[in-house]
């Protein structure tokens, strides 16, 4: 699995059409709360693949820390708790991703596919997440595209 910064898009796209084609009860198959130790903010996670008995999430790479345990809540299994490996962090960086991996996921976890659609501005989206404003509680509140630039 690699991470790319061009991810930020790919999440965006995939929310495009999201609420509207697949419902909200299947996107949100795909999101999960990030746990970090030390009593640190929680932050939000994107699954981007699952198999193997394995689920992996993408989450910013300020969320979590190398070494550090990590336990991750899914919308698909709210009620309990999975333990999660940070497999890679790209530190330093302000827009850095790092890779999760959940040993044994709920049945019920999706990963978030891509829309084939480019996302325009006007566009409907629905932003999912775990915003620290929030304490921690889910939080999707649908937007508008207001603008597209670059790449990532």
């Amino acid at each position: 699995m690699r991470i790319r910064r061009s991810g930020t898009a790919l999440v965006a796209a995939a929310f495009c059409c999201w609420g509207s084609v697949y419902g909200q009860q299947k996107w949100e198959a795909g999101i999960a709360k990030v746990i970090p130790a030390n009593n640190k903010v929680p932050g939000t996670a994107f699954i981007v693949s699952v198999g193997d008995g394995r689920a992996y999430l993408a989450t910013a790479s300020h969320v979590v820390e190398a070494g550090e345990p990590v336990q991750v809540e899914f919308r698909a299994d709210a009620l309990k708790a999975y333990k999660a490996t940070v497999h890679r962090v790209e530190a330093g960086e302000a827009r850095g991703f790092a890779l999760l991996v959940v040993e044994n996921p709920p049945r019920a976890v999706l990963a978030l596919m891509p829309s084939t659609d480019s996302p325009q501005v006007g566009d409907p989206v629905v932003v999912p997440g775990y915003p620290a404003e929030t304490a921690g509680i889910f939080f999707s509140p649908p937007s508008t595209i207001a603008g597209v630039a670059g790449q990532d």
